[in-house]
């Protein structure tokens, strides 16, 4: 049978008035509850003593974010370009895609000096969908280009709108910028 435990001098928690607490700070000596205690290497200390900072690694400032930005912009332009005159290029979308999503992920993780953040991972990804739409957009240019020299006037605002429209309607694409979005976002962290 225990007995209770007389008071031995308890102290109240310097943050939490309520808490009863034996345990003190290493460094200020303040009272500490179990729920403040912050173990470090050198012993128990309070979260003001034991100075808690987010890791460097996830601290991403505006100037990276928009460094990171303009690299997936880019990226995703000239990948959209260049997947737009491969020859077969909706055949080849399952290989292409991924390469686009590489390359875009790893620009965006570069830029952002290997930093890992949720928006990154979002910024990669969405990159990925604008280097579909450039693709698209690409091709509708050129069925307008083929038919303008063929003598058939195109008005090329409908093209390019069938041509994204089009991607948006389509299953297929829809997985194919998964897979890419995929890869891009997994490049980044």
């Amino acid at each position: 049978m225990t007995q209770p435990i007389p008071d031995q001098g308890l102290l109240t928690c310097a943050t939490h008035r309520d808490v009863p607490t034996l345990l003190r700070c290493g460094k200020c000596d303040k009272p500490i509850c179990p729920r403040c205690l912050v173990h470090t290497p050198v012993g128990p200390r309070c979260r003001d003593c034991a100075r808690l900072r987010p890791l460097p690694t996830f601290q991403v400032g505006p100037l990276l974010y928009l460094r990171a930005a303009g690299t997936g912009l880019a990226l995703a332009v000239a990948a959209g370009l260049v997947w737009s005159m491969v020859p077969f290029g909706g055949v080849f979308s399952f290989f292409l895609s991924p390469l686009a999503g590489y390359a875009i992920g790893e620009g965006v993780s570069r830029a952002a000096n290997r930093r890992q953040s949720t928006v990154l991972k979002v910024m990669a990804g969405s990159s990925l969908l604008v280097a579909y739409l450039v693709k698209q957009g690409g091709v509708g240019l050129l069925v307008a280009a083929t038919l303008l020299l063929a003598g058939t006037p195109v008005p090329l605002i409908s093209v390019l709108a069938t041509a994204v429209l089009g991607t948006l309607l389509n299953p297929l694409a829809w997985i194919v910028v998964a897979i890419g979005a995929y890869v891009a976002v997994s490049r980044i962290g």
